[in-house]
C-alpha cells in the first residue's frame, strides 16, 4: 500500500520537526544541569546563624565627666540592640546610655544618650578565636541632659529647680568581646559628646560640656533571626 504523496510529505514534516525539538530540549536542559553544578555551594555551620539581633545591657565600672568640678555621683546603665549579617565586618546598633550622675556641691548634671552607630569587628577582618573577638565603633548621637541645682539660697523659688537641654553629637569607642555559645561578656570603653547652656544660679546662662567617658562591662544575648540549613553538596 503506498501512502498518497500529500500525507507522506505531513508525517515527514512532523517527523523532522520533532527531532529538532527534541534535540533542543536535551541541549537546553544539559546546558542548565551543567551551570547549575557549576554554582558555588555556601555551607553554613551549625550556630552560625547568617543574621541574628544582638541585646545587651551593662553598667559603669568606671565613668567620669569632662567637666571640670563634677564628680561621679551615680553609674551610668547602657543597654542596645545590634543587627549583624553573616561573618561580614560591620554591624548597626542602637544604644541608649541613662541614668548617669556627677555632682559639683549642690549641682548635679544628668546627661543621657541616645545613639546609633556602625561597629567594625575584628572577626570579619581576620581569622579569631572562637571565644574572642574585638571591635571598635563611632556613630552620631543626641545628648539630653538634666541640670539640677537642689539649694541655692538667697533666691526664692530656685529651690530643686530642673533645667534640660538637647544637644547633637558623637559617640566613639573601643572594646572586647568573650563569647560562649550565644552569650558574651563585653567590656568598652567609649568617649561620648554632649553641651548644654543653663542658668547654674547665675542671672544668663552658662555653656557646660556635658561630654563624659566611661567603661561599661555588657552582658549579651545573640538571637538568631535568618538561619540556613546544612546543605549537602550531591543534593541541592
Amino acid at each position: 500500500i503506498v501512502m498518497p504523496f500529500f500525507p507522506l510529505r505531513i508525517v515527514m514534516v512532523l517527523l523532522f520537526f520533532s527531532l529538532c525539538t527534541n534535540s533542543f530540549a536535551i541541549s537546553f536542559y544539559e546546558t542548565q544541569a551543567n551551570l547549575y553544578n557549576e554554582k558555588p555551594i555556601k555551607v553554613y555551620r551549625k550556630g552560625e546563624p547568617p543574621k541574628f539581633l544582638k541585646i545587651g545591657a551593662g553598667v559603669g565600672v568606671w565613668y567620669t565627666a569632662i567637666q571640670p568640678h563634677f564628680e561621679p555621683y551615680r553609674r551610668p546603665l547602657s543597654v542596645f540592640v545590634e543587627y549583624r549579617k553573616d561573618k561580614r565586618p560591620f554591624a548597626y546598633a542602637l544604644e541608649a546610655n541613662v541614668l548617669s550622675v556627677y555632682a559639683f556641691g549642690q549641682f548635679l548634671l544628668k546627661p543621657m544618650y541616645f545613639c546609633i552607630y556602625p561597629k567594625v569587628y575584628l572577626s570579619g577582618l581576620v581569622k579569631m578565636p572562637k571565644w574572642f573577638d574585638a571591635y571598635a565603633l563611632a556613630g552620631a548621637q543626641l545628648s539630653y541632659t538634666h541640670f539640677t541645682e537642689k539649694e541655692y539660697p538667697g533666691i526664692a523659688g530656685y529651690k530643686y529647680k530642673v533645667e534640660k537641654d538637647f544637644k547633637p553629637g558623637i559617640i566613639a569607642g573601643v572594646g572586647i568581646s568573650l563569647l560562649y555559645k550565644n552569650f558574651e561578656i563585653s567590656p568598652r570603653i567609649s568617649f561620648q559628646s554632649g553641651s548644654g547652656s543653663y542658668y547654674a544660679g547665675y542671672f544668663t546662662k552658662q555653656n557646660f560640656n556635658t561630654s563624659t567617658v566611661n567603661a561599661i562591662v555588657y552582658i549579651t544575648y545573640k538571637f538568631p533571626i535568618f538561619k540556613h540549613k546544612i546543605h549537602c553538596p550531591a543534593y541541592r
